[in-house]
């Protein structure tokens, strides 16, 4: 008998005391899920914050405050880069809900690209965390046969009940200035989008566009003008890519049409748009370095802020 008892209290009670609290913890997380994806951005949301620039890392390295301030004789502050690497737009609701006064007369340039539009693109880092988030359970267990997504979504759920801490890109008012050159495509898998991450098994029309015309009509009600665009591409890639690559190319930019309707927001598709980019304003296929930046950001300037 006392053997039985020392088996319950040193090894069955310890184990289901554990198991408890680890399915307490995930009920917090699916119910209340604390989204951490800006944390080490919210040092930029203040009160004289007047423009963000928000999405995914073309955002983030595309678009530079500086320019703005010096520009359009803004003062520092005013002008904001809040994207971040596999940054979604569910990411900056979250945020805009929880400061709704800094964001309410704001104007935000939000950069959406393929990946978070096609469901097919649903490995993890492609269907965010955040994104998941916005799922029913019974959707997140449907959707996910690799049962690892959801593992990771869970784990990190759990981890974001602690704040991260740390502020990125101070200096340069979130801006990440890369300065390398484009060196030209590496593979073949970057040319064709067969193979290509963001356009395999390609479905734009599926859980994420829902999740991205509620999350786009929930932003536009809570900020002054958002204005949705998609990057461009260095023009050698664009130039070498294979035809079904650029078809892919196009359903996309099809899908955002359609998307940007719905929502009845400002749509820019800048994907097969020079803009007077050459590779040298690129650092690799997709993303802008610092000398691109400041023609890309010229450009927004002139066409949406100048009028």
């Amino acid at each position: 008998m006392k053997n039985k008892e020392f088996f319950y209290n040193r090894l069955v009670l310890p184990q289901l005391v554990i198991l408890i609290v680890f399915l307490f913890l995930l009920l917090i997380v699916e119910f209340f899920y604390i989204n951490r994806s800006l944390d080490t951005k919210k040092y930029l949301v203040t009160d004289k914050a007047k423009i963000f620039f928000a999405g995914d890392s073309r955002a983030q390295r595309g678009l530079d405050p500086s320019v703005l301030v010096d520009n359009l004789n803004m003062k520092d502050g005013e002008v904001v880069n809040i994207a971040v690497d596999s940054g979604d737009p569910t990411m900056l609701i979250d945020l805009i809900n929880d400061y709704p006064s800094q964001f309410k007369n704001s104007i935000i340039f939000l950069s959406i690209s393929a990946n978070q539009i096609n469901d097919g693109a649903n490995d993890i880092g492609r269907f965010t965390n955040s994104m998941i988030s916005k799922l029913s359970f019974f959707d997140k267990i449907t959707i996910f046969n690799d049962k690892e997504i959801l593992i990771n979504f869970y784990l990190n759920g759990i981890k974001n009940l602690v704040p991260k801490l740390g502020n990125d890109f101070v200096e340069t008012m979130g801006f990440q200035s890369v300065n390398t050159i484009y060196s030209g495509y590496q593979t073949e898998t970057q040319l064709n989008f067969n193979k290509h991450p963001w356009f395999v098994n390609w479905n734009g029309m599926g859980f994420k566009y829902n999740i991205l015309l509620d999350t786009l009509k929930k932003i536009k009600s809570r900020v002054k003008t958002l204005y949705v665009f998609s990057a461009p591409y260095a023009p050698s890639y664009l130039k070498n890519l294979s035809e079904e690559s650029i078809y892919k190319l196009k359903k996309f930019s099809s899908c955002m049409d359609k998307l940007s309707v719905e929502a009845n927001v400002t749509y820019l598709d800048l994907t097969f748009e020079s803009l007077n980019l050459n590779d040298n304003d690129f650092t690799d296929n997709t993303h802008l370095n610092q000398y691109g930046a400041k023609k890309f950001t010229e450009y927004m300037s002139r066409r949406y802020l100048n009028e």
